[in-house]
């Protein structure tokens, strides 16, 4: 219980949820940037999330929204490989939940080694025999 209190008292005195709050706008406006920079619109259906809990739809294209669940898988992978840990839930959607106290430089970072991740997996740098081993976790 000590170590709970402690951490409670973290989290009000430094005002982690606000700054939750605004890292995540920060999250969501960059990924937006950075999806029109690698040119990558036509497969993200959406960005959402609340606070520094972000997900990305992954689609196969806009017009029908339809999931990509291939591209998900990929995409995760492919992140791995570049040194980011982002997990995809339901079939299609990217989840992107970094600590509370993640700085700005290290978004703008992040950020950009999704969207590469993205576009390399969108652009076949990952094929099915990489992935093949990891499939089902």
């Amino acid at each position: 219980m000590a170590a709970g209190i402690a951490a409670l008292e973290v989290i009000i005195s430094q005002d982690l949820a606000s700054q939750a709050e605004n890292s995540g706008q920060q999250l969501r406006e960059l990924l937006n940037k950075k999806i029109t920079e690698f040119d990558i619109a036509d497969v993200v259906g959406d960005v959402r999330g609340h606070g520094l809990a972000i997900g990305i739809d992954l689609v196969t294209d806009r017009d029908t929204n339809n999931r990509n669940i291939d591209l998900a898988r990929k995409t995760v992978y492919r992140a791995w490989e570049l040194g980011v840990v982002v997990y995809y839930v339901g079939t299609n959607v990217l989840e992107i939940t970094p600590p509370l106290t993640v700085q700005g430089h290290e978004l703008e970072q992040g950020v950009h080694l999704v969207a590469k991740a993205i576009a390399d997996a969108r652009a076949g740098l990952v094929t099915d025999d990489m992935v093949a081993s990891f499939t089902g976790w």
